[in-house]
């Protein structure tokens, strides 16, 4: 069986729209709906389907409410999976079909990523390296070429996207979980209000099971960048990458150095 968990805030009711229709219209069992938006308007959407179980409560974080999500959805489901959602996504039913398979035949995987685009069909490279502090103070504070070369090494862009690949960061914005280890890990370090939760879960999740990018299915993603549009989203971000160096390693990170070096060899240059 199949749970998932959408986290909202004040998102456009088009975009919520299309990723609930996504899911009533595939194999995944129930979705909760965990509404930090000061009001509750998106209550109507617990009308379209029983599989739909919303939630309205304070805002205490992404990964927070996607945990939250999680223990709800096993309260009514004891799921084989669990898919963290984003809600400006969509996509088909075979999506997901795909992605059961794929992690039914392969038991040593506990996250799973597909490949994503742009709704005009652009590939978004969302399989990332662990970030350095090098990385994050480039990317707010350098020239435009310099901080473009960083990223392309970082997003590892001259990766064979049409091969599995074994990543150690993978985008928040689609994340397909094997149950068990979501659970073990106790979901997302909830210090992260909002940004390096996906890249500190996917690593936790790889010192217990593989995290794979998996290149024979794909979703839609009409990526917005919060943090670049908002001040006060830059300064979460600074909080939270802070964090997220106290945490593992600020300079020395040797687990952050092997698993970059890794991922590396897909590199078709």
């Amino acid at each position: 069986m199949v749970s998932s968990s959408l986290v909202l805030y004040h998102n456009r009711q088009g975009d919520v729209d299309k990723v609930l229709d996504s899911v009533l219209n595939s194999r995944i069992d129930i979705i909760i709906v965990v509404d930090h938006s000061i009001n509750d308007n998106f209550k109507v959407l617990a009308a379209k389907s029983n599989k739909v179980k919303y939630f309205h409560r304070f805002n205490d974080g992404y990964g927070s409410g996607h945990n939250f999500g999680f223990k709800e959805s096993q309260k009514i489901i004891k799921s084989d999976y669990h898919i963290v959602l984003n809600p400006d996504i969509y996509f088909e039913s075979s999506a997901i079909d795909c992605l059961i398979s794929f992690m039914d035949s392969h038991k040593d995987v506990g996250l799973v990523m597909p490949k994503v685009f742009y709704p005009n069909g652009d590939f978004q490279y969302l399989c990332k390296l662990l970030p350095t502090p090098y990385d994050i103070f480039l990317r707010q504070f350098a020239s435009k070429s310099l901080k473009d070369r960083n990223d392309d090494k970082y997003a590892m862009k001259t990766a064979n996207f049409d091969i599995e690949m074994d990543v150690p960061s993978l985008s928040g914005c689609f994340m397909f979980f094997r149950s068990e280890c979501f659970n073990r890990i106790n979901g997302f370090d909830t210090r992260f209000f909002m940004h390096f939760e996906d890249i500190d879960i996917t690593r936790r999740i790889g010192e217990i099971a593989r995290t794979v990018f998996f290149p024979g299915t794909f979703i839609v993603h009409a990526h917005e960048a919060a943090h670049k549009k908002s001040k006060k989203m830059l300064l979460i971000g600074l909080q939270s990458a802070i964090k997220y160096f106290n945490k593992w390693g600020w300079i020395i990170d040797k687990r952050r150095s092997l698993l970059n070096k890794e991922a590396s060899l897909y590199d078709r240059e």
